[in-house]
């Protein structure tokens, strides 16, 4: 365990905080909170930066994972901010990897049966769900394709554009073959 100051809100389950002069990154224990680009994803960081940024807190940690981020729990001012993202509807639980946090499973059902934050959706999507449909999605169709794809009407115009550049000129390629 240890304390530090918070110098940074890389989005609402992860901070960084000073340790030795140094940020380090501390992935919040316990939960998962929405994506930035989900609904509820910037409210999630802007309620983790309010309560957090540029305050000393206590790390109580808990876990590495496979980024080198310390797992953990962050105390400010005595009140555990994985539970209060919670207790507000900006987290989900996260049974995976904190089976036992019954205070967790219990922080959620409240806030979920008062629709609180993420929870006055009608069908909230899971940031692990989310996520892997992203993986999916790019899978399917690679960054380079979606970032430079072309319209079908402009497809022959740039073929034109290469065969005039590459010398093969636009009659070789406008005139059908004989055979």
């Amino acid at each position: 365990d240890f304390s530090g100051k918070v110098v940074g809100v890389s989005d609402g389950d992860t901070v960084t905080v000073l340790r030795d002069g140094r940020g380090v990154k501390i992935r919040l224990y316990g939960i998962d909170c929405p994506e930035s680009s989900q609904d509820f994803g910037q409210a999630a960081k802007k309620f983790t930066s309010g309560m957090a940024y540029g305050k000393t807190v206590k790390v109580e940690e808990k876990d590495a994972d496979h980024y080198g981020r310390i797992v953990g729990i962050v105390y400010v001012d005595d009140e555990n901010l994985n539970l209060s993202l919670l207790r507000n509807g900006f987290a989900w639980y996260y049974k995976t990897y904190a089976k036992n946090e019954k205070s967790f499973a219990a922080a959620q059902s409240k806030a979920k049966a008062a629709k609180t934050g993420l929870w006055s959706q009608p069908d909230p999507i899971p940031p692990w769900d989310y996520r892997k449909e992203l993986r999916e999605e790019e899978k399917d169709n690679p960054p380079f394709f979606r970032k430079y794809s072309v319209p079908s009407g402009w497809a022959a115009v740039i073929a034109v554009i290469i065969a005039i550049l590459s010398g093969a000129g636009v009659k070789k390629m406008l005139i059908p073959r004989k055979k």
